[in-house]
Parts: structure tokens; C-alpha cells; sequence
């Protein structure tokens, strides 16, 4: 219900059940496809959400490096191959991380997040992956009952007290747009961590013709996006989760 499709279906459905009401409902359905649509009106949005990036120059050294999973997939067909998603760069810079000193380990988070299904968990198609490009597996865990970021934090701290490492200090690696709920949740849970934003969405380089004026339909994924962290936010505060 939080996708802008489907608010636009519906508002379809009234302007053909609503007759004397049709043309307001139909400039109501534009306006709102344009908002949308629009990409500076949608990375306006973002900019007041996302938590900015932080260039790896000025960061210090941590012990762990916790990534949040939803950055890989797998297909069905072919078991053995890792496909990185829109959110992969949660790996790939992670990695980057470890070859440049700034994380000593990895800890990568993250089960099936379907509701049904039984799938394999992210975290076991990501240890493969790590361990077949060098990473050491003394330098690796892995959390793989996760199903969401609540349960992300919450069983990575168990894991962390299992290995005596719960004292270190963590740095947080997930998407711009997932990284302010993601903290809270860390936060209320007593870690000591920072963030360490990735996937930047709002970008305040100069934009051409089409950014100002030609609607985009990818925009309407990213306010989707959007609609789908704050009510998260909203629905764990009211949860007590962060």
C-alpha cells in the first residue's frame, strides 16, 4: 500500500466511479504523477533522510566492519553464483574497507528476509563468496537468522558475545537510505558504532534538462523507497525497537 502505483490506481478507480468528481481527481492524479515523477522534487526528499557519506580518508580503524544484509541474491537455476543487487556496494566497500586496514573484520548479517519460503540465507551465499576471494575466515562471521534490521542488530549482538568481541568498535555499513533506522536500532541496543553510509541516492552535482522537467519512472521506485524507511522508522519507534 505504500507503493505510488498503487495510490494511483486507486485514484483511477475514483475518477471512473466518482463522475461529477473526475476532473479534480484526474489533476489531482497528475499533479501527484509529476511529484513523483520529478527528478529534482524526489532527490530533495532524500537529501532530508539520507545519511550523508563519509569519505573513507577521514575514517579511523575499527575492530569489525557489521554489513546489513539485502545487498546479494541468488538465482534459482544456478546455486552457485552470487548476484549483487542495487545495494551491493554493502559488500564490495566493506572489502575495500578490509584491504585498506580500516575494518579488521567482517560481519556480515543477514537470513532469508521472504515471509515464507525457505530459501538459503543471504549470509551463506556471501560467506562463500568472501572466503573464494581471500578473505581469511579467521577475519569473518556471519549472522543468517535475520529477517530484519531489528533482528540484524539484535542477533549480531549475540554472535558478537558469543565471540567476546562485543566491546569493540563497529563500524555500521549499509545503505544512505536504510542507515538512519539501522542506527537507531544499533544505538538502542548499546553498540558502539558508526556509520558508514554506501548507495548515496541524492546527488548535488549539476543536472541537465531532464533531471528539471521529464519525468522518470525509476523515480518512482526511490519514493517508494522512501515511504518504506520512514514508516519503518515510525512503526519500530512505536515498537520499541530503536
Amino acid at each position: 500500500m505504500i507503493s505510488p502505483c498503487f495510490w494511483l490506481v486507486i485514484l483511477m478507480l475514483f475518477a471512473v466511479i466518482f463522475t461529477k468528481k473526475r476532473k479534480l481527481i484526474l489533476i489531482t492524479s497528475l499533479l501527484f504523477f509529476i511529484f513523483i515523477t520529478n527528478g529534482f522534487v524526489v532527490t530533495k526528499l532524500i537529501s532530508y533522510y539520507e545519511t550523508p557519506l563519509t569519505p573513507i580518508s577521514k575514517l579511523e580503524n575499527y575492530d569489525i566492519g557489521i554489513i546489513l544484509g539485502g545487498a546479494a541474491r541468488i538465482v534459482v537455476a544456478d546455486t552457485h553464483r552470487l548476484f549483487l543487487g542495487p545495494s551491493g556496494d554493502r559488500i564490495t566497500q566493506a572489502i575495500q574497507l578490509y584491504k585498506l586496514g580500516k575494518i579488521k573484520k567482517i560481519l556480515f548479517s543477514g537470513g532469508n528476509g521472504n515471509l515464507s519460503g525457505n530459501k538459503t540465507p543471504e549470509s551463506v551465499l556471501v560467506r562463500k563468496y568472501l572466503l573464494q576471494i581471500g578473505i581469511p575466515e579467521n577475519d569473518l562471521l556471519f549472522e543468517e537468522n535475520s529477517k530484519n534490521t531489528y533482528e540484524n542488530a539484535l542477533f549480531t549482538k549475540e554472535i558478537l558475545k558469543k565471540n567476546k568481541l562485543e566491546n569493540m568498535n563497529f563500524l555500521l555499513i549499509t545503505s544512505s537510505l536504510h542507515m538512519p533506522r539501522s542506527m537507531a536500532i544499533f544505538k538502542k541496543l548499546d553498540y558502539k558504532v558508526t556509520p558508514f553510509s554506501i548507495d548515496q541516492l541524492y546527488d548535488p552535482a549539476y543536472r541537465d534538462f531532464d533531471y528539471y522537467y521529464v519525468p522518470k519512472t525509476e523515480n518512482i521506485q526511490i519514493v517508494e523507497n522512501i515511504l518504506h524507511e520512514i514508516i519503518g522508522y515510525i512503526t519500530y519507534k512505536l515498537m520499541g525497537y530503536c
